[in-house]
Order: C-alpha cells, then sequence, then structure tokens
C-alpha cells in the first residue's frame, strides 16, 4: 500500500513541476517532459526534463511526507544557430530552477489542492557538446542544466 501512495505523488511531483515550467521557462522552445517523445527536425532549439532520481526520505514533521529528486535539462541546439542562442537558453533554464520553489498539487483530485512544496538547489552546468559530437557523431550543442530539489507533502 505505501508503495503504491509513493508512485502517486512521484507522478503529483512530475505533474506539478511540468506545470511550474510551463510557467516559468522563457527560452522561446519546445519542451519535452518525461515519458513524452518529438520529432525536433524542424526545431533549432529544444530542452529535454528528465528526473533521474527520485527518494523518499524519512521525515521528522508528522504527517509530512519527503521526496530527494534531481531535475536534468537537457538544452539542445543544431550547429548553425546563432552563437548567443546556447548562453541565452541556459540562462533562460537557470532563471526557471535555480533556488525556486513550487506548490506540488494532488492531481488525483479535480480540484488539485497544493498538498506541499518543492525547493530546488543551485544549478551545476555542464557542456555535452564534445561529447554529443564524438559518441553519437551529431551536430548538435548539448548543454545540461542539473539541480537537486526536495519536496515535502502531506501524507
Amino acid at each position: 500500500m505505501g508503495e503504491m501512495m509513493v508512485v502517486v505523488e512521484n507522478r503529483d511531483l512530475l505533474q506539478s513541476l511540468m506545470g511550474f515550467w510551463e510557467e516559468t521557462f522563457a527560452g522561446g522552445c519546445s519542451s519535452i517532459y518525461p515519458g513524452m517523445k518529438g520529432d525536433f527536425t524542424a526545431e533549432s532549439t529544444w530542452v529535454e526534463l528528465q528526473v533521474p532520481s527520485c527518494l523518499e526520505m524519512p521525515s521528522s514533521h508528522v504527517g509530512l511526507k519527503s521526496m530527494r529528486f534531481l531535475l536534468d535539462v537537457h538544452c539542445f541546439a543544431k550547429r548553425g544557430t546563432d552563437l548567443k542562442t546556447m548562453p541565452l537558453l541556459v540562462d533562460a533554464t537557470r532563471d526557471a530552477v535555480s533556488r525556486r520553489v513550487w506548490a506540488v498539487r494532488d492531481f488525483a483530485d479535480e480540484a488539485k489542492p497544493a498538498v506541499g512544496y518543492a525547493r530546488m538547489g543551485d544549478v551545476e552546468v555542464r557542456d555535452l557538446s564534445r561529447i554529443e559530437q564524438r559518441v553519437l557523431g551529431t551536430e548538435l550543442q548539448h548543454v545540461l542544466v542539473s539541480a537537486r530539489g526536495i519536496a515535502q507533502m502531506m501524507q
């Protein structure tokens, strides 16, 4: 039973993240969310959000459940795109994520009430363009923006 509840809360956390991202991200390009696929052959830039780890933590507060998670935002720009594009995309991603707080909502309830909050830490930025080129042979600029977060939700 407890395991089933965590899955629901993970889904609520992800759906809340997607809503927050749509309201906050000002990068001017398409976003791919966890579990989605997209054809971006016509796009010059896009971002892909992933939550590669999500771990329930013991809570010291009665009635609260805490989860630590990692948010990875992969920023892509095709080679030949204006040289200012990737830094602007990374800055927009950093602005949307770094030290932000957002509501976690219960999507099983029609009213979608807030059942907790998620808080993001500082971001870490890594340029993966060379790896992308060497390993996959693609002509993409690829920058990874990562941040750790913690969510506290009512049980």
